[in-house]
This record gives structure tokens, sequence and C-alpha cells, in this order.
């Protein structure tokens, strides 16, 4: 969800298939991951966000 200010929102990690209980407000959940990482060839690190433009490049 990007909420936690750590990661982006919008990258599809997996799908929730089991939620229990946990401690205090915590739970624990169970997930389908939404790649099959035991046929994974090639992946794509991103570390940092796109540049903010500068005053006076291409804007208006």
């Amino acid at each position: 969800s990007g909420l936690d200010g750590i990661y982006p929102g919008g990258f599809k990690v997996g799908s929730v298939t089991r939620v229990g209980d946990g401690e205090g407000l915590q739970k624990r959940i169970e997930i389908t991951t939404a790649v099959d990482f035991w046929t994974l060839e090639e992946v794509l690190v991103l570390l940092a966000g796109p540049a903010e433009d500068e005053p006076g490049e291409g804007g208006s």
C-alpha cells in the first residue's frame, strides 16, 4: 500500500490467503506470492524514486 513510507505503493507482491491471530494489534498473515521465485530469471531493482525537476528545467 505504501502507507509505511518505506516501500512505494502499487507494486503487487502477493495476495493474502490467510489471516491469523498475532500479538497485541498485530496479525499473522500468509500470502501467495505474485511471482514464482523458482522460475524468476531477471529482476529490476529501484534504488530511488524519480528525480524532481529543478527550477528552469523543462517546466513552465
